[in-house]
């Protein structure tokens, strides 16, 4: 069973985007574990300094990038492109299972093309 497991929310609005942080942030889920991918400038309201912020998926931690399965980064590329935000929260099955719950209470399920996010899975048992 892996202990490295991951999930990437797709979000259009840096609000909504701050606002899974702030709703993450109140299940108690681990700050350290959280990391934000955005276009250099693009500010995210409620994001804590504990927060990890980077400009690319490559510069994220090797175990952590290596999570992502390599058909689904350039998807995650576009969507940076497409002044989208990636929030990737990392952790045990049971961490990334409720960040995954706190993120789909976020924003709506359906997409089309004004949704706060779109969920994709990593590495997940």
């Amino acid at each position: 069973m892996s202990t490295q497991n991951l999930i990437v929310a797709s979000f259009a609005d840096s609000g909504v985007a701050g606002e899974a942080v702030q709703n993450l942030q109140k299940a108690g889920f681990d700050m350290r574990k959280l990391s934000v991918v955005t276009r250099p400038g693009t500010a995210v309201p409620g994001v804590a300094p504990e927060i990890t912020r980077f400009e690319a998926l490559n510069e994220m931690e090797p175990a952590c990038f290596s999570c992502i399965p390599q058909e689904r980064i350039p998807d995650y590329q576009s969507e940076l492109r497409g002044n989208r935000l990636l929030l990737v929260a990392q952790g045990n099955a049971a961490e990334v299972d409720a960040a995954r719950h706190v993120i789909d209470q976020t924003h709506p399920c359906e997409w089309d093309g004004k949704v706060g996010a779109a969920v994709f899975y990593g590495c997940m048992e």
